[in-house]
């Protein structure tokens, strides 16, 4: 996350409040699910670009759950990365 979208989210948590976020933030995931649901089910350039506007929601709204609950990034990429490798390592012995 950039300096200037760090400084735009404590904006935006110091207007609405952490919580109004946090829940916020479960919306954007409901519409999300929405949206991958109709476009794997009619696939076409609308769906799609649907699609990509609740991604970007949702992940604005994850920038500002790292504010809100103070998530250390440096952690948090370790921890995704691991998982990656995790689920790397489970196709592997799937593949055998």
């Amino acid at each position: 996350m950039t300096d200037k979208s760090k400084q735009v989210a404590e904006r935006i948590i110091a207007h609405y409040g952490s919580n109004h976020q946090a829940i916020k933030c479960i919306e954007e995931l409901s519409e999300l699910q929405q949206a991958i649901c109709k476009h794997i089910n009619q696939p076409s350039e609308k769906t799609h670009d649907h699609l990509t506007e609740e991604l970007a929601d949702t992940m604005v709204m994850f920038y500002q759950l790292i504010r809100v609950f103070d998530i250390n990034e440096d952690r948090l990429e370790t921890i995704m990365d691991y998982k990656l490798e995790r689920t790397l390592k489970l196709m592997k012995k799937e593949s055998k």
